[in-house]
């Protein structure tokens, strides 16, 4: 009796190890699970208004795409060809044609900017001396409910190795939502100047997936985009955020993990 109970034990402790694993970009490895998760997390799986879908000719509402979010690991609503007149362009980065949107934000407004779609113009000064113009007058930070969360996008080190600043650099060049708040503020004369937002958040990161901002900036006479992108919380190991993950695909369970850690025992 004594050697089953702690068999028994034994599998009650072990059973959540073999699915808790944070390590991997991908936690979702089929529509079902990904469907589940989303759900797990309270993250909506259609966008909260009807789209107009070019590819359809009729109004829907979106459907969060795996294939986007196994190829790009970005939480995005619909697909490319639901954009009227979607722009292609080679990339270097991936080796394949690139859309300029993958689709839509939840709130079904907002498309969501490619950050691998080729630069229309290929800056010639770094990053953290362009010339940010506001885009918003909520804040990159305003976006999450979550006080912890919103202080980590604020401060996360953004990247994108197109303007030769890879994740495993990123923390060195130390670009972030503050600084281009702080340099866009320092540089704009105008009368709304100082108040508003310059950079903006374009989809949330969470504990598997990254996020990514979106930026306006003035050169050459015009104005351009730009991408940039966060580090999910349980990639970052650099970000130091707790953050608690409800689990109920497998087995319901709440587990608080630092940031960085492997497994959950």
């Amino acid at each position: 009796m004594k050697n089953r109970l702690i068999a028994l034990i034994l599998i009650v402790c072990l059973m959540p190890i073999n699915y808790l694993q944070v390590n991997a970009t991908i936690v979702a490895t089929d529509q079902d699970t990904f469907f589940k998760y989303l759900g797990a997390k309270g993250i909506e799986t259609k966008t909260q208004r009807m789209v107009y879908n070019a590819y359809t000719g009729r109004d829907e509402k979106l459907i969060a795409n795996y294939d986007i979010y196994r190829e790009y690991n970005e939480i995005v609503y619909g697909y490319e060809k639901v954009i009227a007149g979607n722009d292609t362009k080679f990339s270097e980065e991936t080796g394949k044609i690139e859309y300029r949107y993958l689709g839509y934000m939840v709130d079904g407004r907002t498309k969501v900017r490619n950050n691998k779609f080729p630069p229309d113009v290929m800056p010639s000064t770094s990053p953290l001396n362009w010339h940010y113009l506001e885009v918003g007058k909520r804040g990159l930070w305003e976006s999450a409910i979550d006080k912890d969360i919103s202080d980590y996008l604020y401060t996360a080190p953004l990247f994108n190795p197109t303007y030769n600043i890879p994740e495993n650099k990123a923390e060195i060049y130390g670009l972030t939502a503050k600084y281009i708040d702080d340099h866009g503020r320092s540089k704009d004369s105008s009368p709304n100047g100082k108040r508003g937002a310059y950079a903006r958040l374009q989809t949330l990161p969470t504990w598997f997936s990254e996020g990514t901002v979106y930026i306006n900036k003035y050169s050459s006479g015009r104005k351009w985009y730009a991408t940039f992108r966060v580090p999910g919380f349980g990639i970052a190991k650099h970000s130091g955020l707790e953050t608690k993950i409800e689990y109920t695909i497998d087995a319901p369970k709440t587990i608080i993990m630092e940031a960085g850690e492997d497994k959950a025992s």
